[in-house]
């Protein structure tokens, strides 16, 4: 179960740092490397409330549907993993 949810965690967060390196040109994100876009989906996943140079993202629509997306599956995948912590741990009692 640990592994399942680390990957899954781990997994979202390498694709929207891919995501976040592709439009970190266009939309300001300030992200030079493939590390600091990762680093920047960690951010968008766990937390929503960092801080960029820009927070508008220099007027792109990508950002905040990045933003949007990220922030949804966060919030999807900690459902999904309470949701299996807590059958499992139903089933033992």
């Amino acid at each position: 179960i640990v592994a399942f949810v680390f990957f899954s965690y781990f997994l979202a967060a390498f694709v929207f740092a891919l995501l976040w390196w592709a439009a970190s040109s266009r939309c300001d994100v300030g992200v030079g490397s493939f590390r600091g876009a990762f680093l920047f989906s960690v951010e968008t996943l766990f937390t929503i409330g960092y801080g960029t140079r820009d927070q508008f993202f220099d007027g792109c629509w990508e950002a905040p549907l990045l933003v949007f997306s990220e922030g949804m599956v966060g919030v999807l995948l900690g459902c999904v993993t309470l949701g299996i912590v807590y059958t499992r741990g139903r089933a033992e009692i």
